[in-house]
């Protein structure tokens, strides 16, 4: 699809959703044009700036744009956000919260439980920064990704020419002055209640451990035992377990500090300039679905460190891997000499910054009992993401164990919680907690057929051709041939194939997908530096690389 109503690049990138934008912008006169995607992730959300167009009024605006599910109830989340654009002080709304666009053009149904939310983050004149420049914002993954590869990483995806520089003390910078902003000039103080540790911790998990949920899932595979990981000294208390209603650790109450708070800060959702991000950082927050009034507020410092870290392990061998979770989960231990400098640095940047904000309120104590159960939680919400790698969901089980352990203290009941015959977890163990994603076949078949057009065409003799000819016009045409393509591998001796989405494999930074995008979900790994792009049998060139 592509007319005077919606660009071809943009209906490409919105896939099935482009049908219903067309629609919305037909009949109130308005053209949409991409500027340029910021993420496309493997969940199927969708975050670009698009040019919007009034043809009457003869103005173009640029916004922000996100197509996504809305779990609970599109009115809820949709709430939340202009709930938070109302309730925070107005200097930080200026400077830092994606305001909602116009009402009536700020929210668009697509039908099938997905919503186009349109957004404005250009920089209020009055502000010292004006803001920050539009065009250099993008999201701070990005930012990640090239201080993780030396300071600078190449355009990725289309509308991104320049390349991305960020070196790692600007991304530590970056970190602790959100978290900093978030705290001191977002909620600026805290309302503090009485929560048991299983209260506390349900605030942050928000169901996730409801049954049906992959973190009820892990919880039945490992019971009410006490953990043992490899690379672990020693045996860990169940985070499960331990801190359930109706245990001591569980029992045992937390004076919370709770107040306005994001409530899904990471770095996908948090704009900066992607030139050498600069002080004051004129950084601006997006995704506001799960914004509370008065939610934990170390919910958030806990989910950007351990967000970033996930991401970060890769680059990590083994050992240092196990020095990380003594910085994270006990920092007076001094085992981070063997990492990267900037990575003890971000953990108590990060850290710092909550005991600061609290410490103001005399409520540092209380902050630092609390501190380790948000770990814990955050721990245990990345844990439960389908696209966490399993090796990285086995870390953050460690970690959680591991913070367990510093809310138990020594004493009976870390003795208790690490008592009796343990549980040996793996990555087996920890792995498949989502059924791996299940996507239409009329777009799975297509991203088989162009990894194995080759092997066909080799296989398939004159007689068959014809029949691969035939298969990838449909492909091009986006067509549902899966039973058939199914039965034509088998015909010359192919694999089994099962076309399913992908469920835990790793999620890179930066991968290589399909340029054509609408009919095809295939995503590569990139390979080793200096290796060309995969190539795609449909198009005949490189994949397209890009952020997920």
């Amino acid at each position: 699809m592509g007319d005077e109503v919606l660009d071809p690049i943009l209906a490409e990138t919105l896939g099935s959703a482009a049908n219903a934008l067309h629609d919305w912008g037909r009949q109130r006169g308005l053209r949409y044009e991409l500027d340029r995607p910021l993420t496309h992730g493997r969940s199927g959300a969708v975050v670009a700036l698009v040019y919007v167009t009034d043809a009457a009024a003869r103005h173009t605006r640029k916004l922000l744009l996100k197509l996504d599910v809305f779990p609970d109830g599109p009115a809820s989340e949709f709430q939340r956000q202009r709930a938070a654009l109302d309730e925070a002080p107005p200097p930080f709304a200026r400077r830092h919260l994606a305001r909602l666009a116009p009402r009536g053009d700020d929210l668009v149904p697509v039908g099938d439980g997905r919503w186009f939310v349109f957004q404005e983050i250009a920089g209020s004149g009055d502000e010292p920064d004006g803001g920050g420049r539009l065009d250099e914002l993008d999201v701070l993954t990005k930012a990640l990704a090239a201080a993780r590869a030396g300071g600078t990483l190449a355009a990725t995806g289309a509308g991104t020419d320049d390349p991305v520089r960020c070196d790692a003390a600007a991304f530590v910078d970056a970190c602790a002055e959100v978290t900093r902003a978030v705290l001191d000039d977002w909620a600026v103080a805290a309302e503090v209640a009485s929560l048991t540790a299983a209260e506390y911790v349900e605030r942050h998990l928000l169901g996730r451990a409801r049954p049906g949920k992959a973190l009820h899932t892990l919880a039945a595979r490992i019971g009410d035992a006490p953990i043992r990981i490899d690379g672990e000294r020693e045996v860990l208390p169940n985070p499960f377990a331990a801190l359930a209603a109706g245990r001591p650790g569980g029992d045992r109450r937390v004076r919370a500090l709770l107040g306005r708070c994001h409530g899904d800060l990471h770095a996908g959702n948090i704009l900066v300039p992607m030139v050498q991000p600069v002080s004051p950082l004129p950084f601006r927050l997006v995704d506001l679905a799960k914004y509370e009034t008065a939610g934990p507020l170390a919910r958030d410092p806990a989910g950007l460190l351990l967000y970033v870290i996930v991401r970060t392990l890769p680059d990590l061998p083994p050992a240092q891997r196990g020095s990380l979770i003594e910085v994270v989960a006990d920092p007076g231990t001094g085992h981070g000499l063997m990492l990267p400098g900037w990575l003890p640095d971000l953990v108590a940047r990060i850290r710092d910054a909550g005991e600061r904000f609290a410490n103001r309120a005399g409520l540092l104590p209380e902050w630092r009992a609390q501190w380790p159960l948000s770990l814990a939680a955050a721990a245990l919400i990345l844990l439960a993401r389908a696209t966490t790698p399993a090796d990285a969901k086995l870390w953050l089980l460690r970690l959680a164990g591991r913070a367990t352990a510093v809310h138990l203290g020594p004493g009976p009941d870390l003795a208790a919680a690490t008592t009796g015959e343990p549980r040996v977890v793996t990555t087996q163990t920890v792995g498949g907690l989502v059924a791996p994603k299940e996507t239409s076949p009329g777009r799975t078949w297509v991203a088989s057929f162009c990894q194995l057009r080759t092997y066909l065409e080799e296989h398939a003799g004159d007689d068959g051709h014809g029949a691969v000819l035939a298969l990838r016009e449909a492909a091009e045409a986006g067509e549902d041939r899966h039973a058939e393509y199914l039965e034509f591998v088998r015909s010359v001796g192919g694999p089994e194939l099962t076309l399913r989405g992908p469920g835990d494999d790793p999620t890179p930074d930066v991968v290589y997908a399909c340029p054509m995008r609408r009919p095809c979900d295939r995503v590569v790994r990139p390979g080793r530096p200096g290796d060309p792009p995969p190539y795609c049998a449909l198009r005949s060139g490189g994949m397209r690389r890009e952020f997920r």
